[in-house]
């Protein structure tokens, strides 16, 4: 060989494996009598050839509602997960929120564990004072030379909690509802109307 360039001579796809050549360079051709010898050590990398696959959430942009009452300190709004189809650190995957252009694994407001993929809230949240939330998820895998990364939008919805069970107007025991009908009426004949409300969000029943 005159040029010196190294190349399999077969396809090494699957033999992530580590390969000791020994290589000599004569004079003369190849013939002469002076000659070097060198040891050229190949590691043969896994190519990372999979994004990571987001299950959860599993579609771009998904809303994830949070009663006010429980979105207190530490509170687990979901668990995130990915799959990475590639093997070893190409497929490991991690998970962040994804800040001015930065993977991050923390908001003012959320938090989300890098391995498990806990999202939880870092402080009580109050609908009050906001009650929306904007976040874009990252899995990203760890592979080498070039890694891959997949995103997904959340938005997180402090909703008020219905704690009023519905009323009747007035008191049955006091102003109960009395309906007379004719034992011979047709069937679907109106008897009469019921009428409750709920005092949330002053909403009729």
């Amino acid at each position: 060989m005159e040029t010196g360039i190294l190349y399999p001579h077969k396809s090494l796809l699957g033999q992530t494996r580590e390969f000791h050549l020994i290589v000599e360079a004569r004079d003369d051709d190849g013939n002469g009598k002076m000659f070097d010898r060198a040891t050229i050590n190949v590691h043969v990398l896994n190519v990372n050839e999979h994004k990571p696959e987001f299950i959860m959430p599993s579609t771009a942009n998904v809303t994830v509602e949070v009663l006010e009452t429980e979105a207190k300190e530490n509170y687990l709004v979901m668990t995130v997960k990915a799959l990475d189809r590639d093997q070893n650190e190409n497929g490991r995957v991690t998970y962040h929120f994804k800040v001015d252009g930065e993977n991050q694994q923390e908001t003012k407001e959320f938090k989300i564990d890098p391995v498990t993929g806990e999202l939880r809230t870092k402080q009580m949240l109050d609908r009050e004072a906001r009650a929306k939330y904007n976040l874009i998820l990252t899995a990203r895998d760890h592979g080498s030379p070039r890694w891959y990364e997949s995103v997904r939008r959340l938005t997180v919805l402090l909703v008020d909690e219905n704690d009023n069970r519905p009323e009747f107007p007035g008191s049955l025991s006091t102003n109960p509802y009395r309906f007379y009908v004719v034992e011979n009426n047709e069937k679907n004949t109106l008897i009469g109307v019921v009428r409750g409300r709920s005092t949330y969000l002053g909403w009729p029943c």
